[in-house]
């Protein structure tokens, strides 16, 4: 299902929200939808106006444009103003790389680490754009969804029982958003090692839970959500040492393929062979 679509229904059955669309909306009818044109600052102010008066907009685009075009409204009108709007960008990462670089925006993660209290979702299924679009609106402060390529269901493996201390040798933690969960799952599967998956839906900040049980060697998948390996530095042990997946190939938007997955999988044994070094000189 269409990113477009998930976000029509959601604001057609949602009293208080109003979507605000810039000239790319191709959903189902909603009642109260405002489309300003290629005209992301006007988007974004307002939906800042109308989250003051109680509303709650959703702000819908193309991340590239809506970001780059309208940071500025983002952080004043928005963030510094601590309104509850909810903007969701769509094409993010690399996932309109065949459109040229122009519609590529791999550096956004960076760009809205600064913005407190914003919080940022990076849903990989239609089901957890869903769930994302669920917390935004719940929340009474302003949300990021970045929507790369959604994929349809994510296969996941069933993933081993892990033990707390010691740490068995040669496990493997990958850390991914958005489509690159299918790719760390694919990997998973087909990996030798014991490897656990941890799936990232919120990404700034990321939740503790879900980084509370990384174990072994940790690879953060970057193919999606480029910068995601610094943001979580902070969050991780000091002793953790992180090797960062990026595939070679980013021509097209998609990176879960055989190339890719093997090409993670050499990853896995790399960084599996990094954390013994250190056990071993530590």
């Amino acid at each position: 299902m269409s990113v477009d679509k998930l976000v029509g229904q959601f604001v057609a059955r949602t009293p208080d929200a109003v979507l605000i669309s810039c000239d790319s909306y191709a959903g189902p009818p909603v009642e109260r939808h405002i489309d300003v044109g290629i005209r992301e600052m006007t988007a974004v102010s307002v939906a800042a106006g109308l989250a003051s008066q109680g509303l709650r907009p959703f702000v819908l685009g193309l991340s590239a444009f809506v970001l780059t075009r309208a940071f500025a409204q983002i952080r004043q009108d928005i963030v510094l103003n601590d309104l509850p709007v909810v903007v969701v960008g769509k094409g993010s990462g690399r996932a309109l790389a065949p459109m040229g670089p122009t519609h590529c925006m791999p550096y956004d993660l960076p760009l809205l680490a600064a913005l407190d209290p914003l919080q940022v979702f990076c849903p990989a299924t239609s089901e957890r754009l869903t769930t994302a679009l669920e917390k935004a609106h719940a929340r009474v402060h302003p949300s990021y969804i970045r929507v790369g390529t959604l994929v349809p269901v994510l296969d996941t493996p069933e993933q081993p029982a892990f033990a707390r201390q010691p740490t068995p040798a040669g496990e493997v933690t990958l850390i991914a958003a958005g489509a690159d969960l299918e790719t760390a799952y694919r990997a998973a599967g087909r990996s030798p090692r014991p490897t656990r998956v941890v799936a990232l839906d919120r990404l700034l900040p990321a939740s503790p839970a879900e980084l509370h049980d990384v174990r072994g060697a940790v690879v953060v998948l970057e193919h999606e959500a480029p910068g995601l390996a610094e943001i979580l530095r902070s969050q991780l042990p000091s002793t953790t040492d992180v090797l960062v997946w990026r595939p070679d190939d980013v021509r097209d938007g998609s990176a879960a393929n055989l190339e890719s997955v093997d090409d993670l999988l050499r990853h896995i044994d790399h960084a599996v062979q990094t954390e013994l070094t250190i056990k071993e000189t530590s």
